[in-house]
Parts: C-alpha cells; sequence; structure tokens
C-alpha cells in the first residue's frame, strides 16, 4: 500500500469583495467559478431589509454611527457629494443633418462621376470615421 502525500497544491484562486448596502457590510469571496454571485449577495440584501424592517440589528456597534446611518446611508451620502454626470446635449449641426449611423454633424455633397460621368449624391459623416456615407439618390 503506497500513500500519497501532495506538496505541490496550491489554493484555488479566489475574488474577494466588500461591499456596503444600507450601513450594513457584505463581504463576498469566490472561490469556486461555478458559484454564481449575484443570487448570494440578492440573498444577502433581502436579509439586512429583514433585519432593518424588524428593527432589533443595527449596523453598527457604535450609536452615533447608527444615528448618522439613519440619517443618510452611505450610498446617499456619495450621491450628495459627487452628484451624476449630466450630459451636455450636442448643438445641432448648422445644416441640420446628422449621420444615421452615430448621430455626429453630416454634410450633403453631389457631383458628377468622373468616371461614368453619372451625377451621385451622398451625406457624409463628420465624425472622422470612415464608412458613414448614406448615399441619395440623385435628383
Amino acid at each position: 500500500m503506497e500513500n500519497k502525500v501532495d506538496v505541490g497544491a496550491e489554493a484555488s484562486q479566489s475574488v474577494t469583495a466588500s461591499l456596503y448596502y444600507k450601513g450594513y457590510s457584505i463581504m463576498l469571496t469566490l472561490r469556486d467559478p461555478q458559484v454564481k454571485l449575484l443570487p448570494l449577495l440578492e440573498k444577502a440584501m433581502h436579509i439586512i431589509d429583514w433585519a432593518i424592517e424588524k428593527g432589533d440589528f443595527e449596523p453598527s456597534w457604535n450609536t452615533q454611527t447608527n444615528k448618522e446611518l439613519k440619517a443618510v446611508s452611505p450610498s446617499e451620502k456619495w450621491l450628495n457629494e459627487n452628484p451624476p454626470l449630466q450630459r451636455t446635449p450636442m448643438p445641432p449641426p448648422p445644416n441640420g443633418l446628422t449621420c444615421a449611423i452615430c448621430q455626429k454633424p453630416a454634410t450633403e455633397r453631389n457631383g458628377v462621376s468622373k468616371t461614368t460621368g453619372r451625377p451621385w449624391r451622398g451625406i457624409f459623416c463628420e465624425s472622422g470615421k470612415g464608412g458613414h456615407t448614406t448615399w441619395v439618390k440623385p435628383d
């Protein structure tokens, strides 16, 4: 009978995240790639909501911290300190034309083909990305 000892085995890789929800700390560690973290996180959030509704649990042993958390949650505090970015709308292009693909300003051009002698007309995107041309049937 032979005894085998695996001395070269390494610990499996893991990822750990510390999150806060309504003042409560949640620490999730993923060691098994087969485990789905989102259901675990949702379950932890459900338990925290239950604890808050029950009223018997506080997020911290420090009563001053609890008073501050009840006044403004960490996420509300962060949002108050970091308001969401506001997108500044682009002014309409002077000719009123926009690219059908990326909605950037475009210009209309027309002419006569040097090789075929046939008229052409197109709307050309000014974004600098090639291939954003819309061909229009000449009048």
